[in-house]
């Protein structure tokens, strides 16, 4: 911009301004036609600004708009997930409350939430939402989606601990359903077995366990799962069982125990 120009003009107009209203218009005039340029100058750049403003506006109000839809956005994933995880508490507890056909009224059971899952060396064990203030004591059996997982080892006012029968330290009576073959289930770092079946006993693949109820912790005729494969030896008096079960403790939010 010439900047002397502009210096130039500023004297002039200031001088027609101080010009007093008695002199000639023609005077007036010559005075003031040096500043018609500057005048269009100023016009055309005053909006050019009041475009840049606008726009401005505009780009601002784009902007909270955007915001205001991420916003929205999340709230509508968040409530989403919500829902979500709802409809797969509320299967869950369908698939407990189906429990009542094998093991009869819902006197006898107690629907409980995992609030955690812990590790005690090989041990695996469950956290419950709750406690003795809702009947829950030790020994009880701790059933998912109709099958054993564990019974209760520890019980406080408000919450218990149920020690898995994946546990190495968990031991089981059970029988088979068909030929009432009669082992000790234990777990381990490789998956259930059942040991101390007689070599005598047939036992079938794919043949239900069942709880035995004869140490008299556990009720009898609870399913615990099925067997997958028979270990026999010549020289042993005992042949050796592994048990396969389809309950993932890592995906369920709630057990029902037996009382």
């Amino acid at each position: 911009m010439n900047y002397r120009l502009l210096y130039f003009s500023l004297i002039i107009a200031i001088i027609g301004f101080c010009l007093p209203p008695a002199w000639p218009a023609k005077v007036r005039g010559i005075v003031w036609r040096p500043l018609i340029p500057l005048a269009s100058r100023t016009t055309k750049l005053a909006a050019k600004t009041k475009i840049y403003g606008q726009n401005l506006i505009k780009i601002n109000g784009l902007v909270l708009e955007n915001e205001q839809l991420r916003l929205e956005n999340s709230e509508l994933t968040s409530r989403l997930s919500q829902l979500q995880e709802t409809e797969k508490e509320n299967i869950f507890l369908r698939q407990e409350l189906n429990l009542s056909a094998v093991v009869g009224g819902g006197e006898d059971k107690i629907i409980a939430p995992i609030i955690a899952r812990t590790a005690s060396g090989a041990n695996q064990e469950l956290l419950l939402g709750k406690g003795k203030d809702d009947g829950l004591k030790i020994d009880q059996a701790v059933l998912s989606q109709g099958f054993l997982v564990g019974k209760i080892t520890g019980v406080e006012a408000k919450t218990a601990t149920v020690n898995l029968i994946f546990s190495p330290n968990s031991l089981i009576s059970v029988l088979t359903e068909k030929n009432r073959a009669q082992g000790i289930l234990r777990g381990g770092l490789t998956g259930l077995y059942i040991y101390d079946l007689p070599v005598g006993t047939t036992v079938e693949k794919d043949e239900l366990v069942l709880t035995s109820g004869l140490a008299g912790e556990i009720k009898p005729g609870l399913p615990v799962g099925k067997i997958m494969a028979v270990n026999r030896s010549g020289s042993e008096i005992f042949q050796q069982a592994e048990l396969s079960t389809n309950i993932d403790v890592n995906q369920i939010n709630f057990v029902t125990i037996i009382k």
